[in-house]
């Protein structure tokens, strides 16, 4: 059977981790040739990838990956050799379509597990949303606007006007500056995602947070061109977040200090809220994302 070529058109990297692993499992930069200039220490040494047009010296230890130097192009090699290797020593678990959604049970994940996800992709930039609602009364008294203009009857007018009047009235009565504050405080700057990799089984889904900062383009690009809901059969790349049963369980740990555990359990009772609003319930599992990215290959 012909192979083709298979390269991967990233979407999302999370370069801070992926360095991590690939310090542990690869011990390095890979493929490593020094060249030296009769010196023991590394501190002078040159180093050169076996990547085409790559190469360069580095004033610290060559053992370990600096962001002076690097190339995105770099990151997404490293990123390759780091996903193949996984997968070599069977370290990946795959979900797609295919799946037996029947087998979907806790104990089939553990924390840690790397996932290797092809489905539906749901992106919700909460970042987006709260601009858009700071600007909400703004936004809808101009469409108000130019709807009035466009009636010429007078009487259809004032009814409009008076409609408007009412909905604008329950708008205000919505407190969105408060909601505003609510979601700033759970979500923050981060974009939730939703993997899910069978449709017919909705809830059967992994649930992870990205960093704005690693996407590959301006996260607003992504949601002219896509939206929300993403049904392109992306591949999703990370590890579950799955703690044991009861680990969760707050634990009292008394310090004998009645001022710093009075703070603590208010923080503790903090903690406890900020958990039941942002946290994930089994059969949807928590993930990490480590990449986003789309195959592409030529026509078969």
């Amino acid at each position: 059977m012909e192979e083709h070529t298979i390269y991967r058109d990233f979407i999302y990297l999370d370069w801070e981790r992926i360095r991590s692993i690939a310090a542990q499992i690869l011990k390095g930069i890979p493929e490593i040739k020094q060249y030296s200039d009769c010196q023991d220490n590394t501190d002078k040494s040159e180093i050169g990838l076996n990547v085409p047009f790559i190469r360069g010296s580095a004033g610290q230890d060559i053992r370990y990956f600096h962001s002076e130097g690097e190339t995105r192009s770099l990151h997404h090699y490293i990123y390759s050799l780091i996903e193949g290797e996984l997968t070599e020593e069977k370290f990946v678990h795959p979900i797609d379509s295919t799946t037996d959604m029947h087998h979907w049970t806790e104990n089939n994940f553990y924390d840690g597990q790397f996932v290797k996800i092809k489905g539906f992709i749901r992106l919700m930039d909460y970042r987006w949303m709260l601009g858009w609602m700071g600007n909400f009364e703004n936004t809808m008294k101009t469409i108000q606007y130019y709807e009035l203009s466009a009636i010429k009857d007078l009487q259809k007018k004032a009814e409009k006007k008076k409609e408007q009047e009412k909905s604008f009235k329950e708008i205000k009565e919505l407190r969105i500056s408060d909601m505003q504050k609510l979601i700033q405080q759970i979500f923050g700057e981060i974009i939730k995602i939703k993997i899910v990799p069978n449709i017919d089984y909705p809830n059967n889904l992994f649930v992870g947070l990205a960093d704005p900062k690693n996407f590959n383009e301006m996260f607003s690009a992504i949601y002219q061109k896509y939206g929300c809901d993403i049904n392109a059969n992306w591949t999703t790349f990370g590890q579950i977040n799955f703690p044991k049963k009861g680990e969760n369980e707050q634990i009292l740990l008394p310090s004998g200090n009645q001022i710093e555990d009075s703070l603590e359990n208010v923080i503790l009772a903090l903690d406890a809220i900020q958990h039941i609003a942002s946290s994930v319930k089994f059969p949807a599992v928590s993930i990490t994302p480590l990449s986003i990215y789309r195959e592409c290959a030529p026509n078969q």
